[in-house]
């Protein structure tokens, strides 16, 4: 008799990733998990991913079990204890199954018809939606499986399928796993800094069709030039040059003796102790024990980036070429300056390029802290366990990780900017043409990010009703 998972779909819904999945018991899970050696058999199936492995202690029940006793021809004399089974509880999550239907189908749609406009690398994508209090109610990653694969015991042919590049890792959940360039929607931590390092949000900015930085020009996207602008105009047409000023104004200020990295305990840039402090560059601490931390660009973060592949001549020293290709270049122009903090490097960050990642939780959980006034929560997907009588065990809340480092009418005057990018000359209006805004304001940010050698990421974080 084998057990076996069932994985009904209503709606829809199927949140395979988030869910996870069950599978034998291994001998490095006893170990770990401190269990008996004696109880479990292989038949044992315990959660292997996603919520199955977060919850397994809560979920799994207790086996029965009858003790008998045999003589020594192997006969049964007579049971000597029997020990019922008892069941495991069971896990409310906060998951909207029409929700995620609906989500999993436009996600899909969406990736479909970028393909059809002749986009054919377009084969991935994540998307989320949670309330600004950490409750995450939809959950959809791009591409997905049927999770009864497991069920009996997955085969090799099936298992490769999932975990390879072939078919785009369909077991991983790019919503928490998932690291990319967030592009213009960073530009809502960079406003931050800038307010905090003491430019007005009542002055006027330049908007030229390029900058100059240390004898590089930094364009504008499509290099119009705009004039004086405000920093609310800035953020509704996403001009890239304001940011890039403003960033290499407050790298002029910033600790310049430190920018030759020789320490990891060299200070931390002030746009990026920003950034830190809306949560990137850390796991957000979700209900899932699959969950990435990005990357941002501190000193600290540049010291250890050189002293792995640089110092060690394995990779950067070894490979690069002063007169070689692109690549070649960089790697040798990396080896030599690797652990020096450059102003460009502080431009780009400020425009969410670069050398930063986010997950796409991260960027939704900050732009949900960004909605609700500054609060930064721990989210859940988890919102009670309940025993198999119906008893409430655990209520699961999402944690207050902390307030962000901005005044509250810096967050106001980010989200009245925010409201105009969906609508007028805002870079998300024409997506939203027709969108029945008399009913629900959207506020939000495009973002789109280019990383060498690999596909354009589009971004599109957000937050509704505007004002509430």
């Amino acid at each position: 008799v084998d057990p076996v998972a069932r994985y009904p779909q209503p709606d829809g819904a199927n949140p395979a990733q988030v869910l996870g999945y069950l599978g034998p018991i291994t001998s490095q899970q006893v170990k770990k998990q401190n269990l008996p050696t004696t109880g479990f058999s292989g038949e044992d199936l315990v959660g292997q991913a996603g919520l199955e492995a977060q919850y397994n202690s809560a979920l799994e029940g207790t086996p029965g079990r009858n003790v008998i006793s045999v003589n020594n021809a192997g006969q049964q004399l007579g049971t000597v204890k029997t020990t019922a089974p008892k069941s495991g509880d069971d896990l409310v999550t906060s998951i909207n199954a029409r929700l995620q239907g609906d989500v999993q189908s436009v996600l899909a749609n969406t990736i479909a018809k970028a393909r059809q406009e002749g986009n054919p690398r377009a084969t991935t994508g994540a998307a989320l939606v949670m309330t600004t209090t950490g409750r995450i109610v939809a959950m959809a990653s791009a591409p997905s499986y049927n999770p009864a694969v497991w069920n009996g015991g997955i085969s090799q042919t099936e298992y490769k399928r999932l975990i390879g590049q072939a078919d785009s890792e369909p077991i991983l959940n790019r919503v928490t796993q998932g690291q990319y360039a967030p592009g213009s929607t960073f530009k809502v931590t960079s406003t931050a800094a800038a307010v905090k390092a003491g430019y007005s949000l009542d002055s006027t900015y330049s908007c030229p069709a390029t900058y100059r930085i240390g004898g590089r020009s930094f364009a504008n996207d499509g290099e119009p030039n705009l004039g004086p602008i405000s920093l609310h105009q800035a953020l509704v047409i996403s001009c890239d040059t304001v940011f890039y000023e403003l960033a290499n104004q407050i790298y002029l200020t910033d600790h310049r003796k430190d920018d030759v990295v020789t320490s990891p305990k060299a200070p931390i840039q002030e746009m990026q102790k920003m950034e830190l402090g809306w949560g990137f560059g850390k796991a957000p601490g979700v209900d899932l024990p699959e969950q990435s931390g990005g990357s941002i660009p501190t000193r600290e973060w540049l010291y250890y980036l050189w002293k792995g592949n640089a110092h060690t001549g394995q990779d950067w020293c070894k490979y690069g070429r002063a007169n070689g290709s692109y690549v070649q270049q960089i790697e040798f122009q990396d080896c030599h300056y690797g652990n020096v903090w450059e102003p460009g490097e502080a431009a780009i960050a400020a425009i969410g390029q670069g050398y930063v990642a986010v997950t796409p939780l991260q960027l939704a959980n900050a732009y949900a802290a960004l909605a609700n006034g500054g609060k930064l929560y721990s989210p859940r997907i988890g919102e009670a366990i309940v025993s198999p009588t119906g008893q409430v065990v655990q209520k699961i809340r999402p944690r207050l990780i902390r307030r962000l480092p901005v005044a509250g009418s810096t967050l106001a005057y980010i989200r009245n900017a925010l409201a105009d990018v969906t609508t007028g000359s805002g870079t998300a209006a024409g997506a939203f043409s027709g969108f029945p805004r008399s009913k629900v304001c959207v506020a939000g940010k495009t973002g789109t990010a280019e990383v060498f050698n690999s596909s354009v990421t589009s971004v599109f974080a957000s937050f509704a009703p505007c004002y509430n």
